[in-house]
């Protein structure tokens, strides 16, 4: 969002304002799965085979209408199931452990994935994965930039073992270099999020040549 006076504030700033009302942060959710799915609706009748994460806000995982909302705008979008995935983080879900469960397998049952992002800094982040029917976790982001430490790469490699046992497709984002690519890659992460793959764009212009690629 473009202040005034010309600043910019990130989406995660504003919805951590006190002064937002979970209301108003609901309805702003649902705009962004609206035009989110008629984008990707018109972008995928073109021929891509492009898949879109959609961040919900700690509010929304209490909307208990919500699920059913999701599936009628992604059917009136004409999208597949598995094009859109919903992400939530995983303070959000600690704190609202109930909330996240249910919406995560209302979703589940229409064929919507679901993802739980920022993973690995609670106290035992797999006992509340464990409450949760997500198909992707993404963890947080400092494990990428802590991938130069030893101790920091065992323990990202433990964390994502978990994760693979658990049958979750990994997700490391903020991801610089070929360097991290290559420590990544040995530890069989599922995908890479970040400026060495593309940096943010305005429009759904790059080329997803590999329908594998994300």
């Amino acid at each position: 969002l473009t202040l005034p006076d010309g600043d910019e504030v990130s989406a995660g700033e504003f919805f951590a304002n006190p002064d937002i009302s979970d209301d108003l942060k609901r309805k702003i959710d649902r705009w962004v799965v609206l035009h989110t799915t008629k984008l990707l609706g018109e972008h995928r009748a073109k021929g891509h085979n492009t898949r879109m994460f959609i961040n919900l806000s700690a509010a929304s995982l209490a909307d208990e209408a919500l699920p059913g909302w999701i599936g009628v705008a992604i059917n009136a979008a004409k999208l597949p199931k598995g094009s859109v995935v919903f992400q939530f983080h995983e303070d959000d879900a600690s704190r609202m452990l109930k909330q996240a469960q249910d919406f995560s397998h209302a979703v589940q049952e229409k064929g919507i994935p679901s993802a739980l992002s920022r993973f690995g800094c609670a106290l035992n982040p797999m006992h509340v994965l464990k409450h949760l029917a997500v198909s992707y976790v993404k963890v947080d982001g400092s494990f990428t930039q802590e991938l130069s430490n030893t101790d920091a790469q065992k323990h990202l490699k433990g964390l994502l073992e978990q994760l693979h046992e658990e049958e979750k497709l990994t997700i490391i984002p903020l991801v610089e270099n070929a360097t991290s690519v290559a420590s990544l890659w040995q530890m069989g992460v599922h995908f890479i999020q970040g400026y060495y793959v593309q940096a943010p764009q305005a429009a759904l212009s790059f080329d997803f040549s590999d329908e594998n690629e994300m």
